[in-house]
């Protein structure tokens, strides 16, 4: 929840002086798509490190990271395909890649690939339509910031409560007997 808390507080300083002038031009598409390629392996290292060993967890970490950037992907330039220009576009995948990736990082190693498919589909849906509150706050977010990491965290964190299940056998949820998830039909959620 804390980038619900902290993405609202640098809106004031970053507010356009003419708010009718909001230019949505990316400079250098070559950059970014390097740079997704880049933050989408690192994140693999991520996701895929929080197992905390070479396991299953991990395994499964990496497998649902990738779905679910290569869902928010697809979703996104679906999206902006059919809603902007009727053309493709490398940037509307790399913002798609990354807020797949924002919104699995709580569910990484909890859910299984079905699922990752479902939380980047949702997730970067939710991201690419909150892209447009820029506009209606009158703010200069050109990184969409708050639309993708605030959003696809929030979403994340509600879809990881919904769809998150037992994977393993001998995990730490199974030595608990903690509950984890909906799908694992109880309605409290993760404990």
């Amino acid at each position: 929840m804390s980038p619900l808390v902290t993405s609202p507080i640098p809106y004031p300083y970053l507010s356009s002086p003419h708010p009718t002038v909001l230019s949505y031009q990316t400079h250098d598409t070559i950059s970014i798509s390097i740079g997704t390629v880049f933050l989408w392996f690192g994140w693999l290292g991520f996701n895929g490190g929080s197992a905390k060993g070479v396991n299953l967890r991990a395994v499964m970490a990496v497998v649902v990271s990738n779905l679910a950037a290569a869902m928010g992907g697809l979703t996104w330039l679906i999206m902006d395909y059919i809603q902007l220009e009727r053309r493709w576009g490398a940037i509307g995948w790399c913002s798609g890649a990354v807020s797949g990736l924002v919104a699995i990082t709580p569910a990484s190693g909890f859910v299984p690939p079905w699922a990752a498919v479902i939380i980047g589909c949702v997730g970067s849906a939710c991201c690419n339509h909150a892209t447009r509150l820029k506009y209606y706050l009158n703010v200069d977010d050109q990184l969409d910031v708050f639309a993708i990491h605030c959003v696809g965290g929030v979403i994340g964190n509600l879809l990881t409560y919904v769809l998150a299940v037992l994977l393993m056998k001998g995990c730490i949820c199974c030595e608990l007997h903690c509950s984890v998830g909906w799908c694992d039909e109880d309605s409290r959620g993760m404990d």
